[in-house]
Parts: structure tokens; sequence; C-alpha cells
């Protein structure tokens, strides 16, 4: 039977919707969580309704996936014909959306699944997992590509500045101190 890999990452890879449609590769939206409500990350909320949501300094707080949304986004990947994935997830040092996905990934029959720790985050992750769409589509197989991961996760590095510390300081990503030293 010939492989059909699908490619799969968290929305905190930042990777644009067109990207994800062109390389075809499937998002698990992180959860996103304010004062009155909760919100699946580009799902029922925007990147523009965060920010619009922080300049009112509304606290948001991020959360992993729930397993059921896991476990519903390896189905799907399934039911649309897929024999074997890819995920590439923010790393565990960030989230514990890449531990909880090795939990869930033995849950669907008929799909083999394989997990990395991107050991990086935003578009670091995002250009790991195109990357290994473009080996996809020049025909790499599942092994070839899980072989891949490795390199792409020891030479992926992104560099970033912040303008203010209070964002993280407020949801909890630094303590006070970090923030006022920064």
């Amino acid at each position: 039977m010939k492989e059909k890999i699908c490619i799969v990452t968290d929305s905190c890879a930042d990777i644009p919707d067109s990207f994800l449609e062109q390389y075809d590769i499937r998002m698990i939206p992180i959860i996103i969580q304010a004062p009155d409500h909760t919100y699946h990350d580009r799902v029922d909320i925007t990147v523009q309704d965060v920010y619009k949501l922080l300049d009112q300094e509304v606290v948001l707080k991020s959360a992993s996936p729930t397993g059921q949304d896991m476990l519903d986004t390896l189905e799907k990947i399934k039911a649309d014909g897929y024999t074997h994935a890819i995920c590439v997830m923010l790393s565990s040092g960030l989230s514990g959306t890449y531990n909880s996905l090795r939990l869930w990934k033995d849950s669907v029959d008929g799909l083999e699944v394989e997990v990395f720790d991107s050991l990086n985050g935003s578009i670091g992750c995002g250009m790991m997992c195109i990357t290994l769409a473009r080996y996809r589509d020049q025909g790499l197989s599942f092994e070839q590509l899980c072989a891949k991961v490795p390199g792409l996760v020891k030479n992926t590095y992104v560099f970033f500045s912040i303008e203010h510390l209070d964002l993280l300081e407020r949801g909890g990503r630094i303590g006070k101190a970090s923030s006022l030293l920064g």
C-alpha cells in the first residue's frame, strides 16, 4: 500500500494559512483562555483579535490542546485517507502539547504517527514542517522523513526581540522581577 503522509503541527508554529493549504499541513489549535471565554487559536479567534484583547489589557493565558482536540485531528487525518502522520510540535520547554500528543499518537488504528519536539517556537517550528512537506512532495518515505527531523531540529534557530515584557508578565510566562530587570 502506498504511503500517504500528513505533516501536523500546532497553531504556535505560526504558519500562514496559505502555506498550510499549499503544503497540506494540518494544525492542532492551542487553547487561548480569556477571563470570560475559551478560544481555539486560529479557529474561533484570530491573531488580530488576540492583539485587540491585549490592547484592552485583558489577561490571556494559553494551554495545550485538549486530548479530544488531538484525537479529533488524528481521526480527521485518517478519514482523509492518510496512512502516516509526522507531528512537529512547539518546544516541550514552552508547552505540554508535545508530551500530550505522544500519549494520543497510538489512539487511531491504521494511522502510524511519530511525534517530535521541535525545541523551537513560532516559525522555527513552522519552517521545519514546511521543509518536511517539501521533502514529502519530492517523494521521501515516512521513514526517510522521520530520519530528517533530528537534523532539522538541530539546525533551526529563531531570533526575535520583544518590544515590551509586560505581556509576558501578565500572561505568567515571566515573573515581575524578570520583567522589571528586562
